[in-house]
């Protein structure tokens, strides 16, 4: 899953897939000596509802300069009602209300599956927005990690609607913005953009603030050291090969 704003590597250059076990705790472990390219950091540790313990600092290893295309990955499994995160008792995205028996094959067990695989995609969202700088993971590229090892029930149409969950919840936070993190950030600057003002521009149109431009602090007189030219029509200090022809024609 890709938005607008994603930086992509071009074909032939190298990337790295950098996730848990290249962790040493919470700090980075064992990674390559400069990142590539392309980062791609996984935000779990091997399986779903584990957050990756270093993703803070494999993030900011990826983004060292120079810095690369970051994205990220989420693990995936549907493990069936023996799972404590089914999503028994939920009624939306879509309804998954409690039943004494989850028959494979029905659209319920489908529906419920599509829920578990929505909730382990925010589970792994979330991982990300508490590891990253803020709103880095709502404009970033996103992958699911789908692997055979994990754990998958019998219903092939179960394992693919919760796949499909995991995918719409994380177009719904970075594509549709369902979170309201783009709508912060664009707010953020457009409140920038109206309250910014130039520092300098502000300075040399107060009196005061000029007045203050003084080679020393408790006098007028100016230091016979400092040569100063001009440049595109500005006054600047002259460099020390400059300091000579400067001074010939300060005294023509």
């Amino acid at each position: 899953m890709t938005t607008a704003q994603t930086a992509h590597a071009s074909a032939g250059q190298t990337g790295y897939d950098i996730s848990s076990p290249q962790c040493s705790g919470t700090a980075l472990g064992a990674t390559p000596s400069s990142h590539g390219s392309f980062d791609i950091l996984g935000v779990n540790a091997g399986v779903v509802y584990s957050p990756n313990p270093c993703l803070a600092a494999q993030y900011e290893w990826a983004t060292g300069p120079p810095a690369a295309a970051v994205s990220f990955y989420a693990n995936t499994a549907d493990p069936g009602p023996q799972s404590r995160h089914w999503p028994a008792g939920q009624a939306s995205p879509r309804p998954c209300p409690v039943a004494k028996h989850y028959r494979t094959g029905t659209k319920l067990f489908a529906d419920c599956s599509y829920d578990y695989g929505w909730n382990a995609a925010a589970s792994s969202f979330t991982g990300a927005v508490n590891a990253t700088p803020s709103g880095v993971p709502a404009s970033a590229q996103w992958w699911l990690d789908v692997e055979s090892a994990n754990s998958w029930t019998s219903d092939r149409t179960a394992n693919i609607a919760d796949i499909q969950g995991g995918l719409d919840y994380l177009k719904s936070v970075v594509v549709d913005d369902a979170l309201g993190i783009c709508a912060e950030l664009e707010a953020d600057m457009e409140r920038h953009v109206a309250t910014y003002e130039c520092e300098w521009k502000a300075t040399i149109e107060s009196e005061e603030r000029v007045a203050r431009f003084h080679t020393f602090v408790n006098s007028d007189e100016t230091d016979s050291n400092v040569v100063f030219i001009r440049e595109r029509g500005q006054p600047r200090p002259a460099r020390p090969d400059e300091r000579e022809q400067a001074l010939i024609d300060l005294r023509r």
